[in-house]
């Protein structure tokens, strides 16, 4: 049987088999994915539904790299206007989220090298907003990045899936050192929170001592919940 898929849902298939890592030699393969959902290797359900009447608009943009203006309402009920120069839908914690290099300064960052880089959740873009196009140039390079280099120790050493892009180096029989390209601290921190203690911070010094705060005041809010 063939399938004949017109070329908006070709290029979301193909996505798809990228994400979960169905290829044919280096391309994406469509029919290994299609394959995978109807012999349940993969659900269909672990594919995030983007309930929002803005995302085929943006995806549409993001095809074109078409720079944009979105208006954003954040937890507690501040909105913003980001001119995103760059964006990518990814998923954090199973949600999906629109990932933006954003032209404007603020202060209200982690860390000043990725100062530009903003995690927008799709379900806040304000429904009610028009998405301008802007005529300004598409960064390709994608979004800031710093380099983070961790270790981790014993069974979660070997228990290990790297990530693309990782760079590793084992440094004894019990302990592997990462150096991972990060481009927004809140995240990376959520996803290694879990494995503490089994994880140290190596460098930079700034993300040690962000992750070092954190630990701490996690030490101070036990402490006082056991007083």
């Amino acid at each position: 049987m063939q399938l004949v898929i017109n070329n908006q849902y070709d290029r979301s298939l193909k996505e798809l088999a990228e994400k979960f890592g169905f290829k044919w030699g280096e391309n994406p393969s469509v029919t290994a994915l299609i394959e995978a959902i109807a012999s349940r290797e993969i659900s269909i359900s672990a594919m995030p539904q983007i309930d929002s009447p803005h995302y085929p608009k943006i995806k549409e943009l993001i095809d074109r790299k078409q720079p944009f203006r979105i208006y954003y309402l954040d937890p507690v009920g501040n909105q913003f206007l980001f001119t995103a120069q760059y964006a990518e839908i990814s998923q954090h914690e199973g949600k999906p989220y629109l990932d933006i290099w954003f032209a404007e300064e603020r202060d209200d960052f982690d860390l000043i090298e990725l100062r530009h880089n903003r995690t927008l959740r799709v379900d806040r873009i304000q429904p009610d907003a028009a998405i301008e196009e802007i005529d300004l140039p598409w960064r390709d390079r994608g979004l800031d990045t710093i380099d983070i280099t961790f270790d981790l120790f014993g069974n979660l050493a070997f228990a290990y899936s790297k990530e693309e892009g990782d760079v590793t180096k084992w440094l004894g029989d019990k302990r592997i050192r990462i150096t991972r390209k990060v481009s927004n601290l809140f995240w990376w921190q959520r996803k290694i929170l879990q494995y503490t203690p089994n994880i140290k911070v190596i460098s930079p010094q700034e993300v040690m001592k962000a992750y070092a705060d954190i630990l701490e005041k996690a030490l101070s809010s036990q402490a006082a919940i056991d007083l």
